[in-house]
């Protein structure tokens, strides 16, 4: 059974969860020794939830990063603020800039000193840059966040995106004629999984009054 470190750094916006490699589990031949130096990939994962439920701490994530750190990379979980449920009511774009804060810290912080759970340090480095992954709502803040990333002069701290399924439309509660001519998918695909009503709500709470409704970060 491959043993996955667990660690959680607080910022002043955020909890940042860590996985770490499973290659880092090995004690070093003493405890006040470290092991070598070594360079890992790194991912910032985000959370689905439509920007607006559901945490980092949710079973399906922690084992999502468990596997992605299985593979011998370390990966970031972020705690940002939702605009519903436990870590609401924050509407667009405090959840982004949460994100945000979480890329920065990772890419200052690229030098990482922990200690295991036998008080054995280890050292070693992120290679960045960093490749934002999330699914639903993750895949709309990781999209928002390239795109914000570009527009304030970070991007180069980013090394790809991979969205997955990303919540990535406002769309949901327009009339059915703005649907058809513009996203007629909506129409075609509605209720096989989730409604356009429920999803409708969703984009409301993300931005309550639809000011942001055709801004490319919040939808």
């Amino acid at each position: 059974m491959t043993m996955i470190l667990y660690y959680i750094f607080i910022t002043l916006v955020a909890a940042i969860t860590m996985m770490y490699p499973s290659s880092l589990t090995s004690p070093s031949s003493s405890p006040t020794s470290s092991s070598s130096s070594s360079c890992y990939p790194c991912i910032l994962h985000l959370h689905g939830g439509g920007m607006s439920l559901l945490r980092a701490t949710d079973l399906c994530y922690v084992r999502w990063r468990d596997e992605l750190a299985a593979q011998g990379v370390v990966v970031f979980g972020v705690e940002f603020r939702n605009a519903a449920g436990e870590c609401g009511p924050h509407p667009f774009p405090a959840g982004l800039e949460d994100c945000a804060s979480a890329l920065k810290w990772i890419h200052n912080n690229l030098v990482i000193n922990t200690v295991n759970n036998n008080n054995y340090t280890y050292n070693f480095n992120i290679s960045g840059p960093i490749i934002l992954n999330g699914d639903s709502g993750g895949g709309n803040l990781c999209l928002a966040l390239a795109i914000k990333a570009k527009r304030d002069g970070f991007l180069p701290m980013i090394g790809g995106v991979y969205a997955m399924s990303p919540y990535i439309s406002g769309a949901y509660g327009w009339s059915r004629d703005a649907k058809l001519k513009e996203m007629p998918s909506l129409i075609e695909n509605d209720e096989y999984f989730i409604g356009c009503s429920f999803n409708s709500i969703i984009a409301r709470l993300y931005d309550h009054d639809g000011k942001y409704a055709r801004e490319p970060p919040c939808c």
